[in-house]
This record gives C-alpha cells, sequence and structure tokens, in this order.
C-alpha cells in the first residue's frame, strides 16, 4: 500500500480505535494532515525518550512496542499492535517522550499524523476533543481494571507475551506473534 486516497485515508483513520468516536469531518480533516508511511521488519516506529512527532496509525502489518521498567535495559513488556491500533497518542497530546519503543515486526504501513496537525484539530472541533476523551477514559478504565486483576492474582503476564493494547471487550488480549 503505497499510496491512499483521500477517502481512503479517513476510512482507515474511522476504523482505528482512537477516532472510532470522530465524525465524518473531522476524518477527513486530519486524512488531510496524514502521511502513508511504510516500514520494513525490523524498523523502528518510535523509539523511547525521543519526542513524539506524530501519532501513527497502523493500516497493515504488526508492530512490537516494547517498555521497560524504569532504568532497566530489557524489555519488561512487550505489546502487539494490529490494523486499527495506534501508538504515540499520550506523548503526541501531552508533549513528552515516547515511553516505549515500537518496532514493525512484518511490512508495516501506519498512517503518520503530525502532532501539530492533530492538536490543530483538536483546537477547531470540540466534538473530536470529546470523542478522543471518551476513547481514551475507555482505555484507562479497562488498563485499571486490568491491572486490578494482574494485583489480585500477584503475577502478570509472562514478558514474552504479546498483549492487544486497546482490546475491546470481548476481543482476546492475547495474541500469536506472526
Amino acid at each position: 500500500m503505497a499510496d491512499m486516497s483521500l477517502p481512503e485515508t479517513a476510512a482507515a483513520l474511522g476504523r482505528a480505535r482512537l477516532f472510532e468516536r470522530a465524525g465524518a469531518e473531522d476524518l477527513a480533516a486530519l486524512a488531510a494532515a496524514a502521511a502513508v508511511r511504510a516500514f520494513a521488519p525490523g524498523e523502528v516506529l518510535a523509539r523511547a525518550g525521543e519526542p513524539a512527532e506524530a501519532l501513527l496509525v497502523i493500516v497493515e502489518g504488526r508492530v512490537a512496542v516494547e517498555a521497560a521498567p524504569e532504568g532497566d535495559t530489557l524489555p519488561g513488556v512487550s505489546v502487539a499492535l494490529d490494523p486499527g491500533d495506534s501508538l504515540g497518542e499520550l506523548a503526541v497530546l501531552d508533549g513528552a517522550a515516547h515511553a516505549a519503543t515500537a518496532i514493525a515486526r512484518m511490512p508495516t504501513t501506519a498512517l503518520w499524523l503530525p502532532r501539530a496537525a492533530l492538536l490543530a484539530a483538536v483546537r477547531a472541533s470540540p466534538e473530536l476533543a470529546v470523542a478522543l476523551l471518551a476513547t481514551l477514559a475507555g482505555w484507562a478504565r479497562r488498563a485499571d481494571r486490568r491491572a486490578a486483576e494482574l494485583a489480585l492474582r500477584g503475577a502478570g503476564a509472562p514478558p514474552f507475551a504479546f498483549r492487544r493494547l486497546h482490546a475491546a471487550p470481548g476481543e482476546p488480549a492475547d495474541v500469536a506473534e506472526g
């Protein structure tokens, strides 16, 4: 997928979990600012500690996100991102550095939405801002619930396990790499 038309880009953004509540006008505005980027297996999409220049939405492929505990050099958590997932949301919104490193595990196509364009769209559209807040609040609620479940069990997932970062209710959280 070398290039996408504006309607195809807007449709791909609309399939992204982050933008599933966004309206058609907002998706079109975001699509106009997005670029299609291709990543080879092993290529880094985002590196922990570096500033977030853009939000990325996975269109095709699979990305592993690896985060190490503070001060540790070995990955502590691996999460699989698939089409419809995004990365860099929080870093783009709050201006902080990426908290994890994202690496393509197979040929991957992503939409690259520059930070300035996303923030301008949020400022211009209260509806988009509310939609993003609602989505992020749902993700935070599920993460809190998952953390509580793990704390109650007294153990986390094995470090080599891949988990869906934003699995919707009813979707399997565990996935196999491949």
